[in-house]
């Protein structure tokens, strides 16, 4: 999760109605550092914190998966620099987050039990090592369990970058950048997690730049 988006799911506080300044809730880049949980019809200030971070960090955010009752929560320590945390309510009722053991400079995303890992930087994992701009994927039940043999599902090289993902129901849209001419490509997992994506090409207009997005998935 970037910075630009880990606010989301955050409240920041402001001063209370009786003057009183509470405790202060933004980081010194102006950006929610604490999270609380909120039920509809309840005071804000009762809500309670379920995850922060420190002052100097950029921010924090959280999210949540109603499918798989997954709490995901990130804290951003610059621009550029990400800590990734989770929360599984079926496997811990105390409500302890743990940290994904990955370097702080990639992009985490979820889907389907799939982990998608892009690197801002070379990473090493599982015997290979991979350059900047590589999107990776693994089951994220495998990669609980230690395994760190990652797919590559795109590698960048002089002239072709990744521009972006997301997801629909059943597919994962790759947008690239080819020379600079937008290119799409839709991928659907296997059903062996060892086993080779589906690639699908996506057709775009020609002389164009598009992109695609998912809606309502």
């Amino acid at each position: 999760m970037s910075a630009n988006t880990a606010s989301r799911g955050s409240i920041a506080t402001r001063p209370t109605s009786a003057g009183t300044i509470a405790k202060p809730t933004l980081t010194t880049s102006g950006f929610p550092h604490e999270a609380k949980r909120w039920k509809r019809g309840t005071p804000l200030a009762d809500a309670p914190v379920v995850f922060d971070c420190a002052r100097r960090d950029i921010s924090a955010g959280v999210d949540y998966d109603p499918i798989e009752k997954l709490h995901l929560a990130s804290r951003a320590i610059t621009f550029y620099d990400t800590l990734h945390y989770w929360l599984d309510e079926k496997l811990d009722e105390n409500g302890e987050w743990k940290q994904y053991d990955l370097p702080a400079h990639v992009d985490l995303e979820h889907w389907n039990g799939w982990l998608f890992v892009t690197l801002r930087k070379w990473m090493n994992a599982g015997g290979r090592r991979y350059p900047a701009g590589t999107l990776l994927v693994i089951r994220r039940d495998a990669f609980l369990d230690g395994a760190r043999q990652f797919t590559a599902l795109f590698k960048p090289s002089e002239r072709r970058v990744l521009a972006s993902i997301d997801f629909t129901k059943n597919w994962l849209i790759v947008s690239l950048m080819d020379d600079g001419t937008p290119r799409v490509t839709l991928m659907q997992p296997p059903a062996d997690p060892n086993g080779t994506w589906l690639e699908k090409p996506f057709a775009l207009p020609e002389a164009s730049q598009s992109y695609v997005d998912s809606i309502d998935s």
